[in-house]
């Protein structure tokens, strides 16, 4: 048995690599399974020639078919992935946890999954209330006369093209650029970044809610697609203990890594923007690569290793080459058609078997660390450099970080979730929490969106309210205020009657009534045809607003009729590609929605 690592020691493993193969997806069925997994460390792929190659890693996890006696269920990925991340965080070491593979390859639903029901939850929520559980645990079987108190702060961000986006603020208030920094005794941190302090499960659950509608905000404004950002939540945890006299503390750092889908140009057709996107999304992968290959072609060495060459690197070079407990998870296809991207994502991640780390428990207590930046506070300002101007400023920020008590940061915290909560009233509250929270009627029409990303679906809700008409548009003084690619001041109006029947009609930029050759010229859609300027809506039916949103209406007085209330993205697209042969305008809006998905 190896002996155990003492708390000033390191202890040396390399980067864990796990593999989960999703079912077929719609588009899909019928196609052939290039994927199995002869046990439950080997995977082996079956390429277009007929030829297999088989790699083995420290877990492969076959959740293609539920029936399976195999199958891999989200519960499963979290009592051997996710419990091990618990535990590591709770003992003071660091962990990180990042998804890799194509687009639709699965990532995300292994990492955030859906929020109902809750079997269906991914790593990301079941890890931080596995925390919370065993921090609450621990508090309960203290000793009597024992000290023992948890700090908690998360923060949560995405990449996009090379940018860093704070998902803890809303769009509109986003100032400035946020840039990676280094200290050697804190790692990497980002200046300005929103960390907020958490004291329960309950919090974090609504801030992940936040940002997951933050982040569905930004790609329908910026009509980039869900999949386009690298996303990057962060859990920091303090731990002190009084015993006896005796005073120890920890501090450990758990990030949850979701990576863009890699991009084929040839596959997804992309074109302008989308194509400068993608090429974006393979560069800073390709940078991925290229420093995993380094570390693994070199462990241990002083060789120069590119962290900084893009964000997402610099982000993860701790976690990569440094002090952390790592996991890759690679999600891969299990259709015959994805099999070159399937192969390659298994090379990537045979590769990330190579990459040693060395963790060691961060023992440090706060006020060393305080302590060593008022040292570096009071250098550079003696230095008198021009240069070392944001230099000090960066480290400033850090001290204040550091010297805030955690009540001042919960009560600054609760001042900010109360900022959210007034921006999810513009942005779109889920059912559950516009009903309980505002009292709605649960019988009240309303529309959810429709994302290329299942994990986002039914993330913005709008309640069509029978006491006015409810107008669209991107007017201000419209009820859904929505703002994209096509979207104009008025686009249609809503008007629900007794929660029985929903009218639609088209406006004109000045809120006025469509005429019918107006009404061929619109750009709103439902179920890929242009409507009348006077419709009745159905339950189920899919409304595409401008050329950025997509819509699911729901009825509930329609409900029981037996239609089929899980439309997806992939159904709208087909709609509209059935009706696109009719106008030129048709064929745009197709191109815009394929710009969208892939």
């Amino acid at each position: 048995m190896p002996r155990r690592p003492t708390k000033n020691e390191a202890e040396s493993g390399n980067i864990g690599v796990v593999v989960r193969v999703r079912p077929f997806i719609q588009r899909e069925q019928g196609a052939t399974c290039c994927v199995s997994m002869p046990s439950t460390r080997k995977v082996t792929v079956t390429d277009e020639s007929g030829r297999q190659t088989t790699f083995e890693f420290d877990r492969s996890y076959w959740s293609f078919r539920p029936s399976d006696i195999n199958f891999a269920s989200q519960e499963v990925l979290m009592q051997e992935q996710g419990k091990r991340i618990v535990d590591n965080a709770l003992a003071g070491y660091n962990n990180c946890l990042f998804a890799y593979g194509q687009t639709g390859s699965g990532k995300t639903y292994s990492v955030c999954g859906l929020d109902h029901p809750p079997e269906e939850r991914g790593l990301l929520p079941r890890v931080i209330e596995g925390l919370f559980q065993d921090m609450g645990r621990q508090q309960a079987e203290n000793a009597d006369g024992c000290y023992l108190q948890f700090r908690c702060k998360v923060s949560y961000m995405e990449i996009y093209n090379e940018q860093i986006r704070d998902l803890l603020v809303k769009v509109e208030d986003r100032e400035g650029k946020l840039e990676v920094r280094s200290h050697p005794k804190v790692g990497t941190f980002v200046p300005g970044l929103t960390e907020c302090a958490v004291a329960n499960y309950a919090e974090v659950r609504k801030i992940i809610l936040f940002g997951a509608k933050a982040k569905v905000m930004a790609a329908t404004n910026m009509n980039s697609g869900s999949s386009r950002s690298h996303c990057i939540f962060t859990f920091s945890l303090e731990r002190t203990k009084v015993d006896a006299g005796r005073t120890t503390e920890f501090r450990s750092k758990v990030n949850l890594v979701d990576l863009a889908g890699s991009e084929r140009q040839k596959k997804t057709g992309a074109v302008g923007d989308r194509l400068r996107e993608g090429a974006s999304i393979n560069q800073s992968l390709s940078m991925l690569a290229a420093v995993i290959l380094r570390l693994a072609d070199h462990p241990g060495s002083k060789e120069f290793v590119p962290f900084r060459n893009s964000k997402l690197t610099h982000l993860l070079q701790e976690s990569l080459g440094g002090n952390s407990k790592t996991v890759l998870l690679a999600a891969i296809s299990p259709a015959a058609s994805d099999s070159s991207e399937t192969l390659s994502t298994l090379r990537f991640a045979n590769t990330c078997t190579r990459v040693s780390l060395r963790a060691r428990k961060n023992m440090e207590s706060k006020e060393d660390i305080v302590s060593q930046l008022k040292q570096e506070i009071d250098s550079l300002r003696a230095g008198g450099c021009m240069s070392d101007a944001e230099r000090l400023k960066e480290i400033e920020h850090l001290r204040d970080k550091y010297e805030k008590c955690h009540e001042a940061a919960l009560d600054e915290a609760r001042h900010l979730a109360a900022e959210r909560e007034a921006a999810l009233k513009d942005m779109g509250l889920s059912l559950d929490e516009l009903s309980s929270a505002f009292n709605v009627d649960k019988h009240m029409p309303k529309l959810a969106n429709i994302s290329d990303d299942p994990s986002l679906n039914g993330c913005l809700l709008y309640f069509l309210s029978p006491k006015e008409a409810t107008t669209v548009g991107s007017n201000p003084q419209c009820t859904i205020q929505l703002t994209g690619i096509g979207v104009k001041p008025f686009m249609c109006s809503l008007t629900n009657t007794r929660n029985q029947v929903v009218t639609m009609a088209l406006l004109n930029e000045k809120g006025g009534l469509l005429t019918e050759n107006e009404a061929q010229q619109s750009r709103v859609l439902i179920n890929g045809q242009r409507p009348a300027r006077r419709t009745e809506l159905c339950h189920t039916d899919r409304l595409i607003i401008g050329h950025a949103y997509c819509f699911r209406v729901i009825l509930p007085a329609q409900a029981g009729d037996g239609k089929d209330d899980a439309a997806g993205f992939e159904q709208a697209v087909e709609e509209v590609l059935q009706g696109a042969s009719e106008s030129t305008e048709c064929l745009a809006m197709l191109s815009a929605i394929q710009d969208r998905i892939g």
